[in-house]
């Protein structure tokens, strides 16, 4: 009879932890959803950026959902592709957040997504040059995010050095061919860390472009 009862107690304890934690779940995706919505009608609205940080938490939620909401706030990016903060925001989420649990549960968009994913932040990347801030955010973010082909960075590094060579002077684009530069290399070489010859290797497309004129 005692074990019975001490069965019952424990099914019961459980019983109400998953009730708790289901409710907690649904607190939290409500709370994203909204926040989302709320920088979607007013991207000057800081507090909702505040409170979508706060509000992510992945530990309540399933890896699909994390990719869905993520995703919506990447169109955010896309329809607002001037505003800094929105970009702080994704790369602050794909940092902080994404990145940890991508390690822990091998979070990957399919191969669709990241071709979108990969096509916004190109686009934006190349018509945001003179913006450091945006430019910054959407490099970082090509470090954390999905899986990118050599070939890819290999081109938006060309790309680049192309521009750099038409604009000599332009420190924006030397900055733009350094960082697109070690983003290949590092994607070549399938690490994120690099050797003095990758580093000297860029150094050195960059000066043949820069005097080419």
């Amino acid at each position: 009879m005692e074990v019975i009862i001490i069965i019952t107690v424990l099914l019961l304890i459980l019983a109400t932890l998953y009730f708790l934690g289901q409710q907690q779940k649904k607190k939290i995706k409500k709370a994203i959803e909204t926040h989302i919505k709320e920088i979607s009608q007013n991207p000057e609205n800081d507090d909702a950026y505040e409170k979508l940080l706060e509000a992510w938490k992945p530990k309540y939620l399933l890896i699909k959902e994390i990719k869905k909401y993520y995703l919506q706030v990447l169109k955010l990016c896309q329809t607002h592709s001037s505003k800094a903060k929105i970009w702080r925001l994704a790369r602050e989420l794909a940092e902080n957040q994404l990145i940890i649990l991508n390690k822990k549960y091998k979070i990957s968009f399919d191969k669709q997504q990241e071709e979108k994913i990969f096509k916004l932040l190109k686009t934006n990347l190349f018509n945001e040059i003179n913006n450091r801030e945006i430019r910054s955010d959407i490099v970082l973010m090509f470090y954390l995010i999905g899986e990118i082909q050599p070939s890819e960075t290999k081109n938006m590094y060309d790309m680049a050095l192309k521009m750099l060579e038409e604009n000599p002077n332009s420190k924006e684009m030397k900055t733009l061919a350094l960082d697109l530069g070690r983003l290949h290399y590092c994607v070549n070489r399938g690490t994120n860390t690099l050797s003095l010859y990758d580093e000297q290797a860029i150094q050195n497309d960059i000066i043949t472009r820069m005097d080419s004129n």
